[in-house]
């Protein structure tokens, strides 16, 4: 059958040192060569050969997002999303497989679709903590213990959770701004978040300066 220029070729290209157009149409002709002239050999191919070499490329196009996703479900991440994108991923996996890769990507556009507005709706911090409720666990002198309790007492954190955009604005600068007056280190615990939009970042950038001035 003709095909387009497919991500796997591209791929192959890319592995084999081509980055031109001379690359991309060499590999079309190519193509085009052995449909027409090796056609016959191909087809004396067993299936369990050719059943091999689309389970192979099935994995080579497994895209790093989902494999990290495994990983860190694997690792025992308890991150609130990470399950429901996997299970999202697996859903569109089994709908390409049973019913076609049109319906499969509506159906993946629509579980994100709920999954990120769940996400938006879901409170954005999580917890407040001072350095005094999570102090180290190492055992020091007396001396230095005390030094270090006064210390503590300059610490707090923000446990953030959910999405992080524009809309986290108000929020988020509310919770900064019930520190307390004492405190010179605020530290903000993103890792439970599953998305930083670029409003996020500006957001963060934004509380930095001003907090600096503070």
């Amino acid at each position: 059958l003709p095909g387009l220029q497919l991500r796997v070729r591209a791929n192959t290209i890319l592995q084999f040192g081509g980055k031109t157009r001379v690359a991309a149409l060499s590999s079309a002709l190519g193509s085009l060569a052995i449909l027409l002239l090796a056609a016959p050999l191909i087809a004396l191919l067993p299936s369990t050969v050719l059943a091999a070499v689309m389970i192979a490329i099935a994995f080579a196009l497994m895209d790093r997002w989902s494999m990290q996703l495994i990983g860190r479900w694997r690792a025992g991440d308890t991150t609130p999303d990470l399950l429901p994108n996997l299970l999202i991923v697996v859903a569109v996996l089994l709908v390409t497989v049973f019913a076609g890769f049109a319906v499969a990507v509506a159906l993946g556009i629509v579980l994100s679709l709920v999954l990120f507005i769940r996400s938006l709706n879901r409170g954005l911090v999580r917890s407040r903590w001072r350095g005094e409720d999570r102090p180290s666990r190492r055992i020091y002198p007396m001396s230095q213990e005390q030094a270090l309790r006064t210390l503590r007492q300059q610490i707090e954190g923000i446990d953030v959770e959910g999405v992080l955009y524009f809309g986290s604005e108000q929020r988020l600068s509310l919770e900064v701004d019930r520190s307390r007056p004492a405190t010179r280190f605020l530290i903000l615990d993103l890792h439970r978040l599953s998305t930083i939009e670029a409003s996020g970042v500006t957001l963060i950038s934004q509380l930095v300066q001003r907090l600096a001035s503070r």
